[in-house]
């Protein structure tokens, strides 16, 4: 799963600098033996690098940090011990960020005007982990999962609670009059239930459903929902028709053990895949028989600097001679706001290496 916040920020921070983008993709391993020679592997890699550096006429200055910073990583021990299937590295100025990948990725080292993040956005790190909500009346809790395991995740942006969120005494509550000893007409802040439990459980799904949609803008994650059937029934409605939805188990995970749940979220995962791949086909050939689809690269690269692509489709072994080009149409695309996809070269839509979605 990548951290769409993490990419966004330091795009931002390259795209100030002066020197070279930097870019390292490696195939790396999750176990032991296989991932001794990971490390060495990638310092390798950084050290062709830098003689490719040092013989361009690219000033010194304009790359020397980004190349230590890239160095220091090779130094930490934690990390390699932690690999999945592959990283990409990204480098530039004086900083450096690393993204651990769910699929393997064909080795690159690069530098030029352009990063090359297409591993980045394959539908295999789009769908290869969810969020999963357990959602009761008044509160949740999120975790990250895919078929193999989970873990808890902290979100401290979104109130965990609805006394999190509101007052215990609510100013639109209905209130009691009197009673309970006191003098006629006098009000006390009690609710009156259940109308009001049913108030506050809607007004902080409501909440939930717009801190939920804004996650998934920042992160592009998918969401799975558990919880009674009254309390999903509720919540889908308040959220309406959202496709980053992609399933729902009727019970709250405190009545399952770890395998039945692991069961459930494969069977709602297993099929997405499949369903996202056949959309996009759709999509496609919807926008070329409206002529707003763009399958020439030069037609692709004038589009993306125009600001005019919607959706952006690669396979994720693009020709050597078209990487640059490729990387410059992700750059400008990224900037327009486009979405963008990647997808083995197997499921490739309409039998297309590439495409484009255009606005207009």
């Amino acid at each position: 799963m990548i951290d769409i916040r993490k990419l966004n920020d330091f795009l931002g921070y390259a795209r100030e600098q002066e020197g070279p983008k930097i870019s390292l993709h490696l195939k790396t391993h999750r176990a032991h033996p296989d991932n001794r020679a990971d490390p060495i592997n990638y310092k390798n890699a950084v050290q062709d690098l830098q003689r490719q550096l040092i013989d361009s006429p690219i000033p010194r200055r304009d790359w020397e940090g980004a190349i230590k910073a890239m160095e220091r990583l090779h130094d930490d021990q934690s990390f390699w011990e932690h690999t999945q299937e592959g990283i990409v590295v990204l480098a530039a100025g004086d900083r450096m960020e690393v993204f651990q990948l769910q699929h393997s990725v064909k080795d690159l080292h690069k530098f030029g005007k352009h990063f090359h993040l297409l591993p980045l956005f394959h539908l295999d790190e789009i769908l290869g982990y969810v969020y999963l909500v357990d959602l009761s009346r008044d509160r949740f809790s999120m975790y990250l999962v895919n078929p193999l395991g989970s873990s808890q995740v902290a979100t401290p942006e979104i109130k965990q609670s609805f006394p999190e969120l509101f007052d215990d005494f609510d100013a639109n509550a209905n209130l009691r009059v009197g009673g309970f000893g006191g003098k006629a007409g006098m009000h006390y802040g009690h609710r009156a239930r259940p109308e009001e439990v049913e108030k506050d459980r809607g007004k902080y799904f409501r909440y939930l459903a717009d801190s939920f949609t804004r996650l998934h803008k920042e992160t592009g994650m998918h969401f799975i929902l558990a919880g009674t059937t009254e309390n999903i029934a509720h919540f889908r409605q308040i959220m309406g028709d959202q496709k980053y939805l992609d399933g729902t188990i009727p019970k709250p995970l405190d009545a399952m053990d770890d395998k039945a749940i692991l069961k459930e979220v494969t069977a709602i995962m297993r099929p997405l895949e499949v369903r996202e791949l056949g959309l996009l086909a759709t999509e496609l050939n919807n926008a070329r028989s409206g002529g707003k689809a763009a399958t020439v690269l030069g037609d692709m690269l004038t589009a993306a600097r125009e600001g005019r692509i919607g959706k952006l489709v690669a396979v994720d072994d693009i020709k050597e001679d078209q990487l640059d080009a490729m990387a410059e149409v992700v750059d400008h695309a990224l900037v327009g706001g486009a979405d963008i996809l990647v997808v083995n070269p197997k499921d490739r839509p309409l039998e297309l290496d590439y495409s484009a979605i255009l606005r207009y």
